[in-house]
């Protein structure tokens, strides 16, 4: 039989190098690791208390001055990701509304979570290696708040190369990796292998929305 089969409405993950952030990771060490009181630990849970927040509730370049490159560099891609790339062209350049560092030790996890308070979310990554990795979850699954039908999928490969079925995608990251999805997005990990994976997280809202409202 003759067929054929498009991806409809995708939803997209954004990748954009940052170069020269070694400086990050030494900041980091030098001025807020050293202060516990800065950190949340992510759960009470033995395995997933091994990774740690730094500021999660706050802003760390509005707390830190000496992160202001870093800030102009991240909301200069974002906007660029937002603009240009997911061609919200009406609506103003990207600014973060908060970001914090997270420090994670072999054996911690990263509960499966959204930040639906945004428009647009990310993360740069300070320090990793061969084994790390962040997991994307497909938004129609069963912990849906509403009731839908639901079916489970064979997990196998598909015998056509297609990849519709998979309910949940991990993708390998690199140190000076800078991701940015939509907010709404789940994303997290599994059983971290990497010895002090370092990564700093953030959130977005473009200044203005369509032109016509204020936002930050």
């Amino acid at each position: 039989m003759e067929w054929n089969s498009k991806g409809l409405f995708a939803t997209p993950l954004i990748r954009i190098s940052i170069n020269d952030i070694e400086w990050v990771k030494d900041f980091f060490y030098q001025n807020i690791h050293s202060n516990e009181e800065t950190a949340t630990k992510n759960s009470n849970n033995a395995t997933v208390a091994k990774l740690k927040h730094y500021h999660s509730f706050e802003n760390v370049f509005t707390l830190y001055d000496g992160l202001e490159p870093l800030r102009k560099k991240i909301e200069e891609a974002g906007t660029f990701a937002y603009q240009s790339l997911l061609n919200y062209t009406h609506s103003g350049p990207m600014k973060i509304t908060n970001a914090w560092f997270n420090l994670c030790n072999v054996g911690g996890s990263q509960i499966k979570h959204s930040h639906a308070n945004n428009l647009l979310s990310g993360t740069l990554y300070l320090h990793t290696d061969q084994h790390s990795n962040i997991e994307f979850y497909h938004p129609l699954t069963t912990d849906s708040l509403h009731a839908e039908l639901y079916d489970e999928p064979d997990y196998s490969p598909n015998d056509y190369g297609l990849k519709y079925h998979l309910r949940e995608i991990k993708i390998p990251v690199n140190t000076g990796d800078c991701l940015f999805w939509p907010s709404q997005l789940r994303h997290g990990y599994k059983n971290n292998l990497t010895p002090q994976r370092l990564s700093l997280s953030f959130n977005m809202m473009p200044s203005q929305l369509n032109t016509t409202y204020q936002t930050i």
